[in-house]
């Protein structure tokens, strides 16, 4: 590299011209254009055929093809809720309503006196497809990890505070333990699916306590008493609060909060 003295006299930037683009180019030089008019962006492409077509593209898609910044939809209606992508792959959260749901429940942990035949779905171990009602839920993807977290209300919002999903088969920081179950990386059009998988799945002992107040050794006693009680609401109060990690001393993790986090811990680890 030439090195220029201070005394030298201030040099001017080369030209381009569109015959120096050709010459570093070549054939392609004609085929991929971007233009910027006025704050949009335009994109020009010429076909095998020789065919030209325009593309807009927006400010966002610019800046991420060049710097792999990473994308945030933003809070959505409730459904799915919020998404985005960075280097390590999409993430995504679900609200799911208050609702009653078809458990699969080892039939130990079922009162005795239950009608109709017991049924199982090929696991080698007695279950029953029982009525129990639950909570609000979020359900979140990032990556190939899953989550599922319990709230009180009945409507989505991201300030409302989380509570351990009162359900077997998920680990103390809200991911879940798929067992023999394989799923694929999260995105905006299958979390919903894989949260069906995740459900209509068999539940069994593993990592069921710790999830309620008043069933405190095992959550399976607490879905099976609702079932037997024809119950079609969960009792919210019984919720345990999902703990904060020194956000604000005394309050609760909100999920707005929760998703910064796990966005920020995505990051870290591309880094």
């Amino acid at each position: 590299m030439e090195r220029i003295s201070a005394t030298s006299p201030q040099r001017q930037p080369p030209i381009v011209t569109s015959q120096t683009v050709e010459t570093l180019l070549g054939a392609s030089a004609a085929r991929h254009v971007l233009y910027l008019l006025d704050g949009q962006y335009l994109y020009q492409s010429q076909a095998e055929d020789g065919s030209i077509r325009y593309k807009f593209l927006s400010p966002q898609a610019v800046r991420l093809a060049f710097s792999h910044e990473p994308v945030d939809s933003g809070w959505l209606n409730p459904g799915i809720c919020r998404w985005g992508y960075n280097r390590l792959g999409q993430w995504a959260i679900m609200f799911i309503p208050p609702a009653v749901h078809t458990l699969w429940l080892p039939t130990a942990w079922v009162i005795s006196n239950m009608p109709g035949p017991v049924e199982s779905p090929g696991t080698g171990e007695g279950l029953l497809a029982a009525q129990v009602p639950l909570p609000g839920l979020i359900f979140a993807g990032a990556g190939r990890h899953y989550y599922l977290w319990a709230v009180k209300s009945r409507e989505f919002n991201s300030k409302l505070t989380l509570f351990h999903a009162p359900l077997p088969n998920v680990y103390e920081n809200g991911q879940i333990c798929w067992g023999s179950n394989q799923v694929g990386p999260v995105t905006p059009q299958n979390l919903k699916e894989i949260w069906q998988l995740f459900i209509s799945s068999p539940f069994n002992t593993h990592l069921s306590a710790s999830k309620s107040k008043r069933y405190g050794t095992n959550i399976l006693d607490q879905l099976a008493n609702l079932w037997n009680k024809k119950r079609k609401t969960y009792p919210v109060n019984d919720l345990l609060p999902f703990p904060n990690s020194g956000y604000r001393q005394g309050e609760g993790l909100t999920i707005g909060v929760l998703v910064d986090q796990l966005i920020a811990t995505m990051e870290r680890t591309v880094e």
